[in-house]
C-alpha cells in the first residue's frame, strides 16, 4: 500500500469517531465540544445527527478509495473534494475560535489543526499523484 494511501485511511478513522459519536449519542458530542452545554437547543440533536451521517458517507468513500491505484481520476477527484472540505473546515474553525459561546478554544484550534494537516495531506495526495498520472500516461504511450 502506499503512503499516499494512508491519507484516505486517516481521513475515514478521524473523522469516523466523530460521525459515529454524532450519530449515536449527539447530545454528549456537542456538549463536549461547546462553552455552555446547558444550553444547547432542542434542534442541534438533530442538526448533529445530520451532519454525523454526511460524516459517515464521506468516511465510507475514504475507506473505499484507500486500496485503489493513485493514477484513477475517481481517486484524485475524491482528493480533491475532501481537500476542500478540509480547508473550508479549518477556515471556519479558526474565524470563530474566539466567537463566545461556540466553541472551547482547546477544541477549535485542535480540530482546526487537524483539519489543516488533513488539507495539506489531500494537496500532497493531489500533486504527487498527478505527477503518477503523467508518468503512467507516459509510459503507456510508449508501450503503443
Amino acid at each position: 500500500m502506499s503512503v499516499l494511501n494512508h491519507v484516505f485511511t486517516a481521513h475515514g478513522v478521524m473523522e469516523g469517531v466523530l460521525a459515529l459519536g454524532l450519530l449515536f449519542d449527539p447530545q454528549r458530542a456537542v456538549s463536549a465540544m461547546v462553552v455552555s452545554p446547558e444550553k444547547l437547543e432542542p434542534y442541534v440533536g438533530a442538526v448533529a445527527r445530520l451532519y454525523g451521517g454526511s460524516l459517515v458517507s464521506s468516511c465510507v468513500i475514504a475507506f473505499l478509495c484507500a486500496p485503489l491505484p493513485n493514477v484513477l481520476p475517481c481517486k484524485r477527484n475524491v482528493g480533491l473534494g475532501l481537500m476542500v472540505y478540509h480547508v473550508l473546515t479549518a477556515i471556519h474553525l479558526w474565524h470563530n475560535r474566539n466567537v463566545a459561546g461556540l466553541l472551547q478554544p482547546n477544541v477549535a484550534y485542535g480540530a482546526g489543526a487537524l483539519h489543516t494537516v488533513m488539507a495539506l495531506a489531500f494537496y500532497l495526495h493531489w500533486n504527487i499523484s498527478g505527477r503518477q498520472v503523467k508518468d503512467f500516461s507516459h509510459e503507456q504511450k510508449k508501450s503503443k
